[in-house]
């Protein structure tokens, strides 16, 4: 069957439905497929110049809905090498073994497009593969990735989170080839002990394990570099024990989480060597003590998350040297004293919370710096005094709480220039005043109101 023939059987044999694709840029490629024009000129479609073979097909986010069949006609392809199904609805489709014919491929994506079953044997017969992804729900059986591990050893990028690995041994992962780029095994039910030499593949710059919560994962004490690594994610996997300081040596990662993870002792203060880092999450760990100061030496960082954490002692004023920070949380922590002014200098911070127990103090007035807040919480602190009339100056915000502190007196007039905030909470202080008629207001446990203008708090809140 001719290419071009081949390619319009293949879509009238699926309806399109924007439901079938969830990424915001979707749109229907092969709605625009004619066969009045040349199948090269299609849309998602490459062609070789010299022999007008088709070689590249990219129907990603397609709106693609229907069973696909063995029998399918995109199969009269044979000189594929670039395939891209991802995001489409192939509604719990048997993943076709046919896809083992396309022995010229080199990338092959199959992610979140609803196929079912197990990845067949004779995918791992293509051998020219440097990047897959079946990202979904599949299953992986030991032969199989026997054969991915032994016969796919170009593969540069490997990429299967959310299939279910759990016959898999992780120790088979240090028989992937040392080519590796990328190596993204989120969420697939990895169980056992992994040995800690998957960090040491020579060419990794992105490494996600995360989400796999019977993982015995072990960090390197020493030795531990890689100049490639940019991305490295272990959340939610089981490790006990403390963060070795060579982590300080991955100094061109960008990326790092290690949230949910029941790291004991202290932060070390290596991690101020991470200077490419622009995402950093150490939110629901066990780290303690307070947070070593060189933390301010991250200067790219955009994303801070320390959240439900166990760090104590007073925040370091160096906090106040990441200006690049847009979100910022420090809710559930043991940190006490007073805020370091220094907090203002954040200019970039679209997001912050404060919200914990052990803050002290009046709110420093160089938070009114901020005018990029969005979200701005200090619920269940201990600040005092009345609420200070700079809040007005963050005119972005859109979220406000101040609630169980210890404010009180008048609410300030200022609080009308917040003409973007949709809400806020001021529920246990002792708060008197007039409150702007455009906003949803908690005042008391499960009390949400909209006010007038006329409308006050007597005190009681």
């Amino acid at each position: 069957m001719p290419p071009c023939s081949a390619l319009l059987h293949f879509n009238k044999s699926f309806s399109l439905h924007k439901s079938a694709s969830d990424s915001q840029t979707s749109y229907p490629k092969t709605s625009s497929w004619r066969a009045d024009k040349h199948c090269c000129n299609w849309d998602g479609v490459k062609c070789d110049k010299n022999t007008s073979h088709v070689v590249g097909l990219d129907l990603s986010s397609s709106w693609l809905m229907g069973h696909y069949h063995s029998n399918n006609t995109l199969f009269f392809l044979p000189n594929l090498r670039k395939l891209n199904l991802a995001d489409n609805w192939f509604n719990r489709s048997l993943s076709p073994s046919e896809f083992g014919n396309f022995k010229s491929l080199t990338h092959l994506n199959l992610s979140l497009s609803v196929f079912a079953g197990q990845i067949p044997f004779e995918i791992s017969q293509l051998s020219s593969l440097v990047s897959l992804d079946l990202n979904g729900l599949l299953l992986i059986k030991a032969p199989v990735w026997k054969r991915v591990i032994g016969n796919l050893t170009q593969l540069r990028e490997l990429i299967l989170d959310r299939t279910n690995m759990s016959s898999i041994r992780p120790n088979s992962l240090m028989n992937l080839s040392s080519s590796l780029t990328t190596l993204s095994l989120c969420e697939c039910d990895l169980q056992g002990k992994l040995k800690n030499n998957i960090l040491f593949l020579p060419n990794i710059q992105t490494l996600d394990l995360a989400a796999n919560s019977d993982l015995e994962v072990s960090l390197p004490k020493s030795n531990w570099s890689c100049n490639s690594q940019k991305f490295l994610d272990l959340s939610s996997t089981n490790f006990l024990g403390e963060l070795p300081s060579s982590i300080g040596n991955l100094k061109s990662l960008e990326h790092l989480d290690l949230s949910s993870i029941n790291f004991s002792g202290e932060l070390p203060s290596s991690i101020g060597n991470l200077k490419s880092l622009d995402h950093l999450d150490l939110s629901w760990t066990n780290f303690s003590g307070e947070l070593p100061s060189p933390i301010g030496n991250l200067k790219s960082l955009e994303h801070l998350d320390l959240s439900s954490t166990n760090f104590s002692g007073e925040l370091p004023s160096s906090i106040g040297n990441l200006k690049s920070l847009e979100y910022l949380d420090l809710s559930s922590t043991n940190f006490s004293g007073e805020l370091p002014s220094s907090i203002g200098n954040l200019k970039s911070l679209e997001y912050l919370d404060l919200s914990s127990p052990n803050f002290l103090g009046e709110l420093p007035s160089s938070i009114g710096n901020l005018k990029s807040l969005e979200h701005l919480d200090f619920s269940y602190c201990n600040f005092s005094g009345s609420i200070p009339a700079w809040l007005g100056n963050l005119t972005k915000l859109i979220y406000l709480d101040l609630s169980s502190n210890s404010f009180s007196g008048l609410l300030p007039s200022s609080l009308f220039n917040l003409s973007n905030l949709s809400t806020l909470h001021l529920s246990y202080n002792q708060l008197v005043g007039p409150l702007p008629s455009h906003l949803i207001v908690i005042v008391g446990v499960g009390v949400s109101i909209r006010p007038k203008i006329s409308s006050t708090l007597d005190g009681r809140y």
